[in-house]
């Protein structure tokens, strides 16, 4: 057993006494080797962790951050889709190959039954080139339009002044489709980038207007 002195008043206590047999001050207890080790095995590492655990959330929430930043970049720099919609097929008799530019109108018309499908029906321009013949038509995703021998349609270019143009019934008679007289006017007035408006009667439905984008017309090679 060990003797030390007390830090109060200087008096002998021996190392196990919990308090000075003189003064009555609590004799502070000494760290031995195996508590240090306790300390050093035990604490800290849990401690430690403690601390890794708090951080492990931020850390994941920056990783996805960044892998979220990554992926509207990617998405951003992605170029759009076309509005022209360009195909081709081969004429398997004469080898002929017949290319097609289509464009959907930015705004549908809902009609009423039987030809009411969801989400309106769409008018779409198309321009077809086979050698040097070029056509041009209208064709609607579900509907009748008013076609006889001639057929008639409004047009306005930009803010310009309403005209009137004259169609061709197409030779199945189908009255989803309409037939442009003058391709290759309509080809010029499209490749100005202008704003279209196209005013079509519908059987017992009226007039509808369908406006077109036209930019970014790439014509024919």
């Amino acid at each position: 057993m060990a003797v030390g002195k007390c830090k109060e008043c200087g008096g002998q206590v021996a190392s196990s006494a919990k308090a000075c047999p003189h003064c009555g001050a609590k004799v502070p207890k000494k760290v031995g080797v195996l508590g240090w080790l306790f300390v050093l095995f035990v604490v800290l590492p849990i401690a430690w962790n403690i601390g890794s655990g708090s951080s492990s959330p931020d850390k994941q929430a920056s990783s996805s951050s960044a892998r979220t930043n990554s992926a509207d970049t990617a998405a951003s720099s992605a170029a759009p889709a076309p509005r022209w919609i360009e195909s081709s097929y081969v004429d398997e008799m004469t080898d002929a190959v017949t290319t097609t530019l289509s464009l959907k109108s930015n705004n549908s018309s809902v009609f009423e039954f039987p030809y009411r499908v969801r989400g309106g029906s769409f008018l779409h321009l198309t321009f077809r080139k086979r050698g040097s013949d070029l056509d041009a038509l209208f064709r609607i995703d579900k509907g009748q339009m008013l076609c006889g021998v001639e057929c008639k349609f409004s047009l306005r270019i930009g803010d310009g002044t309403v005209q009137r143009w004259t169609g061709v019934r197409s030779s199945t008679h189908d009255r989803d489709i309409m037939f442009i007289r003058d391709a290759r006017q309509l080809e010029q007035i499209v490749k100005r980038g202008e704003r279209l408006r196209v005013g079509i009667e519908f059987y017992q439905a009226g007039t509808h207007v369908f406006e077109f984008d036209v930019k970014d017309y790439p014509g024919f090679n």
